[in-house]
């Protein structure tokens, strides 16, 4: 394996990558139904329990979160919902 030199771009930065200035203002591409989704999650409700409530397909939920996880910029769904938290989206 060669050595190759540390170029300047491969340094890690010196800035956290979760303040608040970093993350987008999702505001405007989540629906109604993505943040009744997220209010329910931060709630304590399970997929199926929102699903039954919302009269609607288990897999339907999936993919909102998945959409709301993609605008908000979070991997997990527990991430998606504390940052709809902190950005002001939902209330806890």
């Amino acid at each position: 394996m060669a050595n190759y030199p540390i170029m300047p771009t491969d340094r890690p930065t010196d800035r956290p990558t979760d303040r608040p200035t970093d993350r987008p203002t999702p505001c405007c591409e989540l629906d109604d139904i993505k943040l009744h989704i997220l209010r329910r999650l931060a709630a304590g409700y399970r997929r199926k329990q929102i699903a039954h409530e919302l009269n609607q397909h288990p897999t339907n939920i999936d993919y909102h979160l998945r959409r709301a996880r993609e605008a908000l910029k979070a991997r997990t769904d527990i991430q998606a919902t504390v940052i709809a938290i902190k950005t002001g989206l939902i209330s806890p």
